[in-house]
């Protein structure tokens, strides 16, 4: 029988971003000898989730559904969620959004084991988003373990009110296994029509309202 320690993830999801992006890239690559890790997603208005759900699935990992649309059932995410720590016998629950922070905190202290979160980003807008950080700051405070993509956001979260103590910088990483060794530079600016002396970035970001593509 193997030893593992099984962690729960707990993520909402309505599109493949970043947090998306780090995830699958942390279930890819930790050690499956050591940790079982399934993923819980709560399901969402119009099947948002299923895109991620799909690459996940596609990846050979677990997919959890958790009740969520239609009616936003808090309670029944908040009750199964108890019976899969308990049946599942989850060591570590690890959130990755406000909705999973808040029917995770419930859980966990249901429960009696330790929860941590992974924070990205603090948007502060628009006011619906900003009431949901509020709410989320509040009940983080209380987890065992808040980590940052990076320490301008851990800064950020302690700002928050998070205890200094409880957080620290988890940097996401990517495997760079897929990128070739060599690149022609040249070829890849005559293939995007960029003259030899233009200058030019990439902006790496999906078209939502947060990633500020009009400040360009």
């Amino acid at each position: 029988m193997k030893n593992t320690k099984n962690i729960l993830q707990v993520r909402n999801s309505i599109t493949i971003g970043g947090v998306e992006t780090t995830l699958l890239g942390w279930l890819d690559h930790i050690d499956p000898e050591r940790y079982d890790c399934p993923l819980a997603l709560f399901t969402e208005k119009d099947n948002l989730e299923t895109a991620f759900k799909d690459v996940v699935s596609g990846h050979g990992h677990e997919i959890i559904d958790l009740p969520w649309h239609p009616g936003r059932k808090f309670r029944t995410a908040v009750s199964m969620l108890v019976d899969l720590i308990k049946t599942r016998d989850i060591h570590l629950l690890h959130t990755h959004d406000w909705r999973s922070d808040v029917v995770g905190y419930f859980a966990a202290k249901k429960t009696g084991i330790p929860i941590m979160t992974t924070i990205y980003v603090w948007f502060n807008r628009p006011f619906h988003i900003f009431i949901k950080e509020k709410i989320d700051a509040f009940v983080i405070r209380r987890f065992d373990l808040v980590t940052a993509v990076c320490e301008a956001t851990r800064k950020q979260t302690v700002e928050r009110g998070v205890p200094d103590n409880k957080t620290q910088v988890l940097l996401s990483g990517i495997s760079d296994n897929r990128s070739p060794e060599t690149v022609d530079r040249q070829e890849i600016r005559d293939r995007f029509g960029i003259g030899k002396n233009d200058v030019a970035f990439v902006f790496v970001a999906r078209f939502f309202p947060e990633k500020a593509h009009e400040c360009l």
